[in-house]
């Protein structure tokens, strides 16, 4: 089954109409809501590249989780390249106006790298993994200077540290510098 027919079906399973799918996800996000032609394109499959902050919404909207809708999906061929050039990205997360990341690895992988960009000032929401067993996060500082905070222990990285930890504890990311920070994520298992 493909993505777009997965979400489809769930809708109709949950005898949820189009509209009312769209309702649901403009009550959760607001301004930065999925726009309705939008969904219904990809309720279609006529939308290629479907970012992952709008199958976060849709999934919202739907009450699953994102491994829920993957579920028994096929694959297809973009998520398995060897090469994903920064335009060919699958997708990424918004925390608010200065802070957000990209997905820079296939959606195929256990794991995921992000590129987490924080403007000046900026910092991300705290977030924890519910993942079983081991659960790992590794920071790395591509320029700029950021706080990362783990539970109550706070930790100065500059360009070129790297810091790895449990992600299970509640972490959040803030940048302390006058320019742009960029850090790149490893998590195994995903989260958001």
């Amino acid at each position: 089954m493909k993505l777009h027919e997965k979400i489809r079906n769930i809708r109709k399973t949950a005898k949820i109409s189009l509209k009312e799918l769209h309702r649901r996800i403009v009550f959760h996000y607001g301004d930065q809501a999925l726009g309705y032609w939008t969904l219904s394109r990809i309720e279609l499959g006529k939308h290629e590249h479907i970012r992952l902050s709008s199958l976060e919404q849709i999934c919202t909207a739907l009450n699953i989780s994102l491994g829920e809708l993957y579920e028994g999906v096929e694959r297809d061929n973009v998520e398995n390249m060897p090469l994903i050039k920064r335009n060919q990205r699958r997708g990424g997360y918004t925390f608010n106006e200065k802070a957000k990341f990209d997905i820079v690895t296939p959606s195929n992988l256990d794991f995921w790298i992000l590129e987490l960009t924080i403007l000046p000032g900026g910092e991300t929401t705290p977030k924890k993994s519910t993942a079983e067993g081991t659960s790992t996060e590794i920071a790395y500082v591509i320029h700029g200077k950021v706080l990362c905070y783990i539970e109550d222990t706070e930790y100065e990285l500059k360009k070129g540290d790297t810091l790895t930890f449990d992600n299970r504890s509640s972490s959040y990311y803030k940048n302390i510098s006058n320019a742009k920070s960029v850090l790149l994520i490893y998590q195994n298992p995903k989260k958001i």
